[in-house]
């Protein structure tokens, strides 16, 4: 096990180094030029050189390439160049945020999806399944944005309620961070918990028709333990690879859910940098969340030898 995971780690490096190499290029094709967004009335040509010089865009693109690379291979992940403050200054600060939203928008749609899909299974093509299966189409369907802006709108004309306006750690004033992390992390979840409880729903029904299911109904065995011992166990390798796939979703999701419910996050913090241009806290935004989507899926990857012992890795 120790070498399978050694051996995915290091395969993580040349797929992290081409995903440098594109977000880097990405991120300096847009048009326009920081310079000149900075400089405003005081823009001059002189003016322009000495500010790219100063912020190190002066050099070519593949000069610039290496030496952020070298930078990034140490631990630096450069400086903002709207503040001139470090960007692991800047992440230190929303990460916290993006973090507690992720995890409950994961636990959100595992709770949600996961119950929901089985008992969906466990009674197929009843009025409850039906309205189920309807549900889950329409959490698909239903952008995350559009259901967070009904959700602000009505809250607000119908009960009165808005969440606060300012962020509060979960340390500090554990009740005021709950009020402002509740409601984006459970709109986001609709999507994660809509795919969860169809995934459920399919291999469920796949796997309670196979010869070991009757065998153990045979047996005596009451449904409940038939269902969690045997049937979940054996549907949840597909359902974990969703669980997976959703994580990356998530992070992506959070870009729109803190802007709409105002977090401080690091989604807001990559919006607000490619207004401006902030080309290395875009930079670093975007390598950290794509590490961790590989170091996800390597921990889903084990998952399946424990849901499974007939697993091995080697």
């Amino acid at each position: 096990m120790a070498k399978y995971v050694a051996r995915r780690l290091v395969l993580t490096v040349p797929s992290l180094a081409i995903v440098t190499v594109i977000v880097f290029s990405l991120v300096r094709i847009v048009p326009g030029s920081l310079a000149v967004a900075l400089l405003g009335d005081d823009y001059s040509k002189e003016a322009e050189a000495k500010l790219n010089a100063e912020l190190g865009l002066d050099g070519a693109l593949p000069v610039q390439y290496v030496r952020w690379l070298r930078d990034l291979s140490q631990g630096d992940l450069g400086a903002s160049l709207l503040d001139r403050r470090p960007v692991g200054e800047l992440l230190a600060k929303r990460a916290p945020v993006t973090i507690q939203l992720s995890l409950m928008t994961l636990a959100f749609a595992m709770v949600i999806g996961l119950p929901i899909g089985l008992v969906s299974a466990l009674k197929p093509n009843s009025p409850a399944d039906f309205v189920l299966r309807s549900a889950a189409i329409f959490g698909l369907a239903a952008p995350s944005f559009w259901l967070a802006t009904l959700f602000l709108v009505y809250a607000a004309n119908w009960f009165g309620y808005s969440p606060p306006i300012f962020y509060a750690a979960p340390w500090s004033d554990l009740g005021t961070n709950l009020q402002m992390m509740l409601w984006p992390a459970l709109i986001s979840s609709v999507v994660g918990g809509a795919v969860i409880m169809r995934m459920t729903r399919a291999m469920m029904l796949e796997v309670i028709r196979e010869d070991y299911i009757r065998t153990a109904y045979a047996k005596g065995l009451t449904q409940s333990y038939i269902v969690i011992r045997h049937a979940l166990r054996n549907a949840l390798i597909p359902v974990v690879t969703v669980f997976g796939l959703s994580v990356a979703n998530i992070l992506s999701g959070s870009v729109i859910s803190e802007t709409v419910f105002g977090l401080p996050g690091m989604g807001r913090l990559l919006v607000t940098s490619v207004l401006a241009r902030d080309m290395p806290v875009v930079q670093a935004i975007t390598i950290i969340s794509a590490a961790v989507v590989m170091l996800v899926n390597i921990g889903i990857d084990l998952t399946y030898a424990y849901l499974d012992p007939r697993l091995r890795y080697s």
